[in-house]
């Protein structure tokens, strides 16, 4: 018959025993209850209190066994110890294995049972006891004159349990398990098989006790479920142990009180500090991963220059495995710009960072991720995480000042006009502020003058009653310890009347019933869209020029153009009354001009000599000749130059032309030479300017010179060296006499008074305004022994 066959058959017959006994309690008050409960194979201990009772001896001991009559062991005081003892221990013992041999099948074996009726009190001893040996023992104790005394002890075998294993996700494991990431949940079953009564199945934390809420499931399977809502960094390598034990030595009964799990768990001491001595248990070691304790960023302190290098350092510690360092600036990963070291410990990322203005204020981040729980795919988390640590540091950037120029928002550019007051505004960026503001108008400084309206408040720049001259471009730079930052220009559009183009030509020359073109130029903003002519006699009579009069008086004035501010008038005097002034005011958007252009009308005369002329620049072969031009008298004129050998008379260069300024190379060396200059309009030629000048000597060197005209040149090349000569002679005869002739017709021309003349003196220089005519009088007249080489080149360099 098997154990789970024979269990229901002995809590029978105990509970037969016991109603046995219960009548015999009732009748005998004297009967003691112990219970005593021994691992199998182990030696029970059953007590039994054999002291008689005062002024009394002992008689008699014997044991029984559940509801028997048959005594297993006997022990009669009243013979001699020792004898009795050896030969009632043999005989009893021999009695005792008998009966076990009958009832159980059990092999005999001697001294397994043993009676110490010497120790307080006696206890009889079952040795390597066995599951059958469960069951009520009564010690009956006989005394000479005293009632007799019972003792009953109630023996249970504890069978311990037989496996234990530990489950996670339907695997057992036993060792190292993980690697868990930290912060995750574990949950751990651990189910034991076997044992009588049902183990206590708990689980330890090293040596402490965190759980012992366990179930039973079937008869034979008990099961405790740990769960650990949040692994921590303590449980790294931390020893989880499922422990199962049904024997303690002492009451195996149910705790009263509730159980709770480790986190909410009641001390009980008398439960907790039962021996675990005799306990089967499986361990598993935990391995995690955990994120980093700590990070800090070193290094570049202080403010920061823009475009310049610095070096920063981030370090960190604490993670299971090593992390990877990442950097970021406004929220944007850093290149790969850094270098990883490792000391076992501590990871330290290097990052070489340039700064520009736009970092001011920004955050600069070092993320100390471990790889084994980085799930940000390499972006930057705002928070922290389970996986990663993050400091910060707000970057504070130097930088050179940018500046942006801008009229006043409550002005129109396209409608300021003189006498309004006008306002700038340079908005700058920079740090640190900047400490000096320079503007500029047109590239020249502004400086700061309150009489004269100009008004300089920290980035403003004020300009009351603005004038045209206040016109341009306007900027402003500002200058920090980092630097100067110059701003946009801005254009300053000042509307005005119209006024006179200074530098126009104001004196016109002409004969009557010649026509004479005037050109009126005024300058404003917007241009001139219309003139008015007037004229002025000497008398000062004005009389205004109307439209149908011009178109009406016979040709007195052609007609009237105008175009970017200029009015063309083309005017004829038919009389003397026709000379005097002419008169122009234009007209635009902002009024009409104040003070009007005045243009002198007279009867033209020869121009004035040139004046201030003077030799510059003499060598071997060629002279440079400059002078200032005088009066034109009223025409546009021309200047002549004539050079001469002043040893043979012959002349070498002929030429005129608009400008008085000549150049003549390719002269032999060594020469010294006679220059007449002078100047001539239609009303005739001036006075002569006479020079000298000379040619660096060079031996060897010939004459050539740089421009003659194409038929004195073909006739050179004709006629040869001898004829050359001749001719040169013929044609100096000639120009003396045209000299004569000019002159002569020259004093019996009209001239305008010398004093008129002498109050537009420093008028002159502008005269010459007109370069569109050509004058087709005094041709060019080029004689020389040499001209067949020069033919076709030109020897003069006009300016």
């Amino acid at each position: 018959m098997t154990m789970d066959l024979r269990r229901p058959l002995l809590i029978f017959a105990l509970y037969v025993v016991l109603l046995q006994l219960a009548d015999v309690i009732a009748d005998d008050e004297s009967i003691q209850l112990e219970k005593v409960t021994v691992l199998s194979g182990k030696t029970a201990v059953l007590p039994c209190d054999i002291t008689p009772p005062t002024l009394d001896s002992l008689y008699l001991v014997l044991w029984y066994k559940n509801d028997s009559d048959f005594p297993i062991y006997k022990y009669d005081a009243r013979r001699s110890r020792e004898n009795y003892r050896q030969q009632q221990t043999q005989h009893d013992s021999q009695m005792f294995l008998l009966q076990q041999q009958q009832q159980y099948g059990q092999p005999p074996s001697k001294s397994r049972i043993q009676f110490q009726f010497d120790s307080h009190p006696a206890l009889l001893l079952l040795n390597n006891v066995v599951d059958p040996d469960e069951g009520v023992y009564r010690c009956r104790v006989d005394f000479g004159r005293s009632p007799t005394r019972n003792v009953l002890v109630q023996l249970t075998v504890v069978v311990p349990p037989q496996k234990i294993r530990i489950i996670e996700d339907n695997r057992q494991v036993s060792s190292v398990i993980g690697p868990y990431d930290e912060g995750d949940q574990l949950s751990l079953n651990c189910i034991v098989t076997g044992g009588r009564p049902l183990p206590e199945v708990t689980w330890w934390l090293g040596d402490k006790l965190v759980d012992y809420t366990y179930i039973s499931t079937s008869e034979t399977v008990v099961q405790n479920i740990l769960v650990i809502p949040k692994l921590e960094r303590r449980h790294l390598h931390a020893t989880l142990r499922c422990q199962a034990s049904n024997y303690f030595g002492v009451r195996n009964d149910t705790p009263s009180y509730p159980v709770q799990p480790y986190w909410y768990q009641k001390q009980h001491s008398s439960f907790h500090h039962r021996e675990h001595q005799h306990a089967i248990a499986s361990s598993v070691q935990l391995d995690l991963n955990l994120r980093p304790l700590w990070v800090v960023i070193t290094g570049a302190e202080r403010p920061l220059s823009a475009g310049k290098s610095y070096t920063f350092e981030c370090v960190t510690g604490g993670s299971r495995p090593s992390v990877n360092l990442r950097w970021y600036l406004n929220s944007v990963q850093q290149p790969a710009q850094e270098r990883m070291t490792n000391d076992g410990s501590n990871t330290t990322s290097t990052l070489k960072l340039t700064p520009s203005a736009k970092d001011h204020d920004a955050e600069l981040i070092c993320s100390a991720v471990n790889p084994l729980l980085d799930v940000s795919n390499g972006s930057v988390d705002t928070n922290e995480s389970t996986s990663s640590v993050q400091t910060r540091r707000k970057l504070i950037v130097h930088f050179a000042p940018t500046a942006q120029l801008e009229l006043g928002r409550s002005l129109n550019p396209d409608s300021i006009a003189e006498g309004n007051d006008v306002y700038f505004e340079c908005r700058v960026r920079s740090n640190p502020p900047p400490h000096r503001f320079t503007w500029t108008h047109e590239g020249h400084n502004i400086k700061e003058n309150a009489s004269a309206g100009v008004i300089m408040v920290e980035q403003s720049l004020v300009i009351r009653r603005v004038s045209r001259f206040h016109s341009g471009r306007y900027s402003c730079s500002a200058v920090n310890a980092e630097g100067s930052g110059f701003s946009n220009a801005v254009q300053l559009r000042v509307m005005f009347q119209p006024v006179c183009r200074p530098g126009q030509k104001i004196l016109y020359g002409v004969a009557k019933q010649d026509a004479v073109t005037v050109k009126c130029q005024t300058d404003a903003i917007p241009p001139a869209h219309s003139h008015r002519w007037a004229f002025n006699t000497s008398m000062l009579d004005v009389t205004e020029l109307q439209e149908n009069q011009i178109l009406q008086n016979n040709g007195f004035a052609e007609g009237s153009v105008e175009a970017n501010g200029t009015s063309i008038l083309s005017y004829s005097p038919q009389s003397d009354r026709d000379y005097g002034s002419l008169l122009c005011w234009g007209r635009n958007a902002v009024g009409e001009q104040r003070e009007p252009c005045v243009y002198r009308i007279f009867l033209g005369v020869r121009p004035d000599p040139p004046n201030n002329c003077s030799v510059l620049n003499q060598t071997a072969d060629a002279v440079e000749v400059w002078c200032r031009p005088g009066f034109d008298g009223g025409h546009p004129q021309l200047f002549q130059f004539e050079i001469f050998d002043t040893q043979s008379a012959v002349l070498l260069y002929n030429k005129s032309g608009r400008y008085p300024h000549l150049r003549v190379g390719n002269l032999e060396s060594g020469v010294k030479l006679f220059i007449q200059i002078s100047s001539y309009n239609q009303r005739g030629r001036s006075p002569f300017v006479q020079l000298e000048a000379y040619t660096i000597k060079i031996a060897d060197k010939q004459t050539v010179i740089m421009e003659t005209e194409g038929w004195a040149s073909m006739l050179g090349m004709a006629s040869g060296i001898p004829v050359s000569i001749v001719i040169a002679y013929v044609i100096i005869a000639l120009v003396a006499r045209f000299r004569r002739r000019n002159n002569s017709r020259s004093t019996q021309g009209e001239r305008v008074p010398r004093k008129t003349h002498e109050t537009k003196a420093d008028t002159t220089v502008a005269t010459n305004v007109d370069q569109h005519q050509q004058s087709t009088e005094d041709p060019d007249v080029i004689i020389n022994r040499n001209s067949e080489k020069a033919s076709g080149r030109s020897g003069a360099t006009r300016q």
